[in-house]
């Protein structure tokens, strides 16, 4: 028997429980701190990861392609003659302390290169032509090594002519995007057409053109630089001239997202990021000529579609509410520590907060119980005794 509990109170030891012990603890900094924990991760659950962050959507990263066309200045403005554009040498020989050369027009569709499918394309603002002096009679096509302007060649401006131009009047060209977009667990399909928004103005916070009623978003290029904090081309691009000269490059940005008040309808924010530093030029095929190099410096215009697009989900719904359930744990935790560890009465805490209900005080409460069922036992038993003698006196009968 001594050797069966001895066993039973190993394996008690061995194999013992803690269970969580409720104690209410009568002090106001505790009680403050769990309170403004418990507001604070409310607040954040339901406010910010529910409703500002929408937590409540199943999110996708948007997919989807552009196209771009170029259009010659309307009406309203229309193209001048050369000599009222102060960059052109037909005006004046310099601005702003920079050479201005002759200029030439283009089309919409051939200041635009590659094709409004391609992505990158360059808006032509000059472009150089240099060709061999010493190309002979047989280059109108390649068919003699002499044909070939190598780059050592066209480095030297003494085996060739070169010419350069600028573009006229690019600035009021208007560049027309029409952008699609797909969201797979959304399952929406939809163009511009379909959505709101337009080209977005970060310093106003204003919307440049918002789409409405037509099938793409339309702006001026004079408008586009500004998006991206170019204010004129023909100040210092940092490479030794001018924007209008050496070129820049522009990262336009779609950015997609929900409506809050509305997760099925989706909007949209074009804006615009200059990169600086970014070699433009762009070079035209042999095909196109021969004995000569034709290249092209411009406005290098770049779009990348971002931002979330996302449909009522439950399940993401759940995990941010459990989320908030975490935040839960961790503040209850962090003030139970400061009730043992920090405050001057953790001592007194620590002693109410644990009972080590070891195994000698429960083999005593057994023990007691054990007692208790035995001294019943034996009561019962003296008055059943009790009631057989009384039946069995004369007294009975």
């Amino acid at each position: 028997m001594m050797q069966k509990m001895k066993t039973r109170a190993f394996w008690d030891d061995a194999l013992s429980y803690s269970t969580v012990k409720i104690c209410k603890i009568h002090d106001w900094r505790l009680g403050a701190l769990h309170y403004g924990f418990m507001i604070g991760i409310l607040l954040y659950v339901f406010v910010y990861a529910v409703y500002w962050n929408q937590g409540y959507l199943q999110k996708d990263v948007p997919v989807g392609n552009i196209r771009t066309s170029i259009g010659t200045p309307p009406d309203s403005v229309g193209l001048q003659t050369s000599n009222n554009y102060p960059y052109c040498l037909e005006s004046q020989a310099q601005s702003n302390g920079f050479n201005n050369l002759p200029c030439i027009y283009y089309s919409g569709n051939s200041v635009q290169i590659p094709d409004g499918l391609s992505n990158p394309f360059l808006l032509v603002t000059r472009t150089k032509n240099h060709t061999l002096n010493n190309a002979g009679a047989d280059c109108p096509v390649n068919t003699q090594p002499s044909c070939i302007v190598t780059d050592a060649q066209a480095a030297n401006n003494t085996l060739g002519t070169t010419v350069r131009y600028f573009t006229a009047g690019i600035e009021d060209y208007t560049l027309y995007l029409e952008h699609t977009v797909f969201g797979k667990s959304s399952g929406f399909v939809g163009r511009n057409a379909d959505m709101t928004g337009g080209f977005y103005d970060r310093d106003t916070g204003k919307y440049i053109s918002p789409t409405t009623n037509r099938t793409g978003d339309i702006i001026t290029i004079r408008d586009l630089l500004k998006l991206a904090g170019v204010n004129s081309l023909d100040v210092a691009s940092g490479l030794g001239n001018t924007y209008r000269y050496d070129g820049v490059q522009i990262m336009v940005l779609l950015e997609y997202s929900s409506r809050l008040s509305n997760s099925s309808h989706f909007e949209y924010k074009i804006t615009a990021r200059l990169i600086q530093g970014v070699d433009t030029a762009l070079y035209a095929p042999d095909d196109e000529v021969t004995s000569s190099v034709l290249s092209r410096y411009g406005v290098m215009v770049g779009f990348v579609q971002t931002g979330t697009i996302g449909v009522f989900s439950f399940p993401a719904l759940l995990t941010a509410i459990i989320g908030g359930a975490v935040l839960v744990g961790a503040a209850t935790t962090l003030v139970d520590l400061m009730a043992l560890y920090i405050l001057p009465e953790k001592k007194f805490y620590t002693m109410r907060k644990f009972d080590d209900n070891d195994a000698n005080e429960r083999r005593k409460y057994e023990e007691e119980e054990t007692k208790a069922k035995f001294e019943e036992q034996e009561r019962k038993s003296a008055r059943e005794l009790v009631t057989v003698d009384i039946s069995k006196s004369p007294e009975a009968v």
